[in-house]
């Protein structure tokens, strides 16, 4: 059995440069529900002052994006936590540990940002990635917001 190349995951800002291959992505059909496209994705994080959109690669291959969300500067609630907005893998790119490699780079930024913990929802739906964030040691908080169950992992200092 041929064994898949080594992940050779990185992180880029979201640019001109790359803005066209981005573009490109797209989620499995079956998790087309759950996660938003990426123009909506990126339409959404440019009028938010505290998103950050970020371009998941594997080596030179975008294999992803992801948009974070720093919630100290919440004008209405601010909170020392990262919030994970959107992930989304390429389905092309699916099932080689990407989405785990962000969510650990997550974490490692949440961390150099100095901010108490990293949150994140999701829609409870078929197919939802609950139980994978579950798996990395996110807990539930009990709240719903805007239909989306919270979860938040809690960085110890």
């Amino acid at each position: 059995m041929r064994q898949a190349p080594a992940l050779a995951f990185n992180v880029r800002e979201v640019s001109a440069a790359n803005l066209d291959e981005l573009l490109r992505l797209e989620v499995a059909s079956g998790q087309q529900q759950l996660v938003a496209p990426v123009a909506r994705s990126l339409a959404q994080v440019a009028y938010e002052p505290a998103g950050r959109p970020l371009a998941l690669y594997d080596g030179d291959t975008a294999a992803g994006l992801l948009l974070l969300y720093d919630a100290r500067q919440d004008a209405d609630r601010p909170v020392s936590q990262l919030i994970v907005w959107r992930l989304l893998v390429d389905a092309r790119q699916q099932r080689r540990g990407i989405g785990r490699a962000a969510m650990s780079w997550v974490v490692e930024e949440a961390r150099r940002l100095g901010v108490a913990s990293v949150g994140l929802s999701h829609v409870e739906r078929p197919g939802h990635a609950g139980p994978f964030y579950a798996g990395l040691g996110y807990v539930y908080t009990g709240e719903v917001d805007d239909g989306e169950r919270v979860m938040r992992l809690d960085l110890a200092s």
